[in-house]
């Protein structure tokens, strides 16, 4: 915390460490590569939409099918909304698409396959 006096009144602002991916310089800014990322499985392509608000809320992972469609455009068909994980990849495991956290070598999330295909 900084306090100074500007014009008779004194000010307090808050200074707090940036999330790991953010540059100096770049607070509203988060890399891209992180917020949007897609990963091939198998015939699957998945899409996934990170969200992190930063201190204002809990960052989380919206999940998506990818479908091409003609003239180099695409569908995404939303599978889920989970919550954030440091490191993570995808496998098919029967008709479940499963979300493996790297970090805590554990299970994130598990979104249904059945019945999903690109139309």
């Amino acid at each position: 915390m900084l306090s100074f006096i500007w014009d008779g009144i004194e000010q307090t602002t808050f200074q707090s460490k940036a999330p790991q991916y953010l540059k100096s310089g770049q607070a509203l800014a988060p890399k891209l590569s992180y917020a949007h990322q897609q990963f091939n499985v198998e015939q699957l392509q998945i899409y996934v939409n990170t969200i992190d608000p930063s201190a204002m809320a809990a960052a989380y992972h919206y999940v998506h099918l990818k479908c091409d469609k003609p003239f180099n455009r695409f569908e995404l068909i939303k599978l889920g909304k989970v919550d954030w994980a440091y490191e993570y990849r995808f496998y098919v495991n029967g008709n479940k698409l499963v979300m493996h956290n790297d970090h805590n070598n554990q299970t994130h999330a598990e979104f249904s396959l059945k019945d999903l295909s690109c139309r």
